[in-house]
């Protein structure tokens, strides 16, 4: 009996160990999976909190674009007040120094020798005007926070300083104007031209010297070059970025520096005719028919190199804008390179 008790006793003892060995088992299988289920929610709660900072970051991006977007619309209709009425007083100039002109024209015509240049010619000699480079000298002044006003607050200038860079890119462009007006005479021998060309550049050196050491920083000084490379696609994409937003679409600033980069790269590819941004191209030969015609052929292969470049960081609806930009851009640019041929005497072909 004893012993059947002892059995038993046993038996039990050992089922015992057995189940409390499966349910130590058991509660650390449930203790692993337990600790698995919170590993992954405080993994799915960092992915949240990492969701909701993209977020937040892209809704003030688009906030901060449309704002810009429509700060520079602002802008760009002051811009256009004041330049439509400074073109309202230079055409009144104009006309009357092309009164003077068609005389000289039709005298000079009598005994054979037309003065095919003289609107040209009168306008530059317009611009000697000291009132005249003064209104043309602020209307640069006012356009030069649409042009720079980003790259301002990427140097994060103060009142003072902002001032003082705003001075010495205006000294700079002062020299350029001087260029293009030389140009415009029309008449200069190539001395001249290659001796105006020197003074320009060297002006150009002194400039970037003023400027460099102003920057006093080699990073931002690369930077102020770059934007100077791309400073006619920057200019045109400010007077398009209402394109975007109108179609819902604002460009974000990443965008913007990629879509000046690839508009840059298509001009600068260009390499078999005249680059029309730069002063020392503003040649009487380089304004004709035939010349505007190759010109605009240029635009259409460049704006389809752009589009092409774009369509990888561009929205369908941003691509359509980007069309449009360019069509408005190519419209304004056939329009002053043909008015260009007709004052230097060029209209017909």
């Amino acid at each position: 009996m004893n012993k059947l008790f002892v059995a038993l006793l046993l038996a039990v003892l050992i089922m015992g160990g057995g189940l409390a060995a499966l349910t130590m088992r058991e509660r650390d299988e449930a203790l692993r999976k337990s600790e698995e289920a919170s590993v992954r929610a405080e993994k799915a709660d960092l992915e949240i909190k990492k969701l909701e900072v993209s977020l937040a970051k892209v809704t003030k991006e688009r906030t901060e674009a449309q704002a810009e977007a429509t700060r520079a619309a602002t802008e760009m209709k002051a811009m256009v007040k004041k330049v439509a009425d400074a073109e309202a007083r230079i055409a009144q100039a104009t006309e009357a120094a092309s009164g003077k002109g068609r005389r000289s024209i039709a005298e000079s015509a009598a005994i054979g020798t037309p003065d095919k240049t003289k609107p040209m010619k009168a306008m530059a000699e317009m611009m000697k005007n000291p009132a005249m480079r003064e209104m043309v000298k602020q209307q640069q002044l006012a356009q030069l926070d649409l042009q720079y006003g980003k790259l301002f607050n990427r140097f994060q200038l103060n009142d003072e300083e902002k001032a003082n860079f705003k001075q010495l890119i205006a000294d700079r462009m002062a020299a350029e104007m001087d260029m293009g007006l030389k140009f415009m005479e029309g008449n200069t021998s190539k001395p001249e031209r290659d001796a105006a060309l020197k003074v320009m550049t060297d002006s150009k050196a002194a400039s970037d010297a003023k400027i460099k050491t102003f920057l006093n920083n080699d990073e931002d000084y690369k930077t102020f070059q770059d934007w100077e490379e791309s400073k006619p696609e920057r200019m045109q994409l400010s007077m398009g970025l209402s394109n975007f937003t109108t179609a819902g679409e604002p460009l974000s600033h990443q965008q913007e520096d990629q879509l000046v980069a690839a508009m840059k790269q298509a001009r600068t590819s260009v390499k078999n005719l005249p680059d029309m941004t730069k002063p020392q191209n503003a040649d009487p030969t380089n304004f004709t028919p035939a010349m505007t015609d190759r010109l605009m052929t240029s635009y259409d292969q460049q704006a389809q190199q752009v589009l092409a470049s774009a369509s990888s960081f561009l929205t369908p609806k941003q691509l359509e804008a980007l069309k449009a930009l360019q069509q408005q851009q190519r419209a304004m640019q056939e329009a002053g390179l043909k008015m260009s041929s007709m004052m230097f005497g060029n209209g017909k072909k």
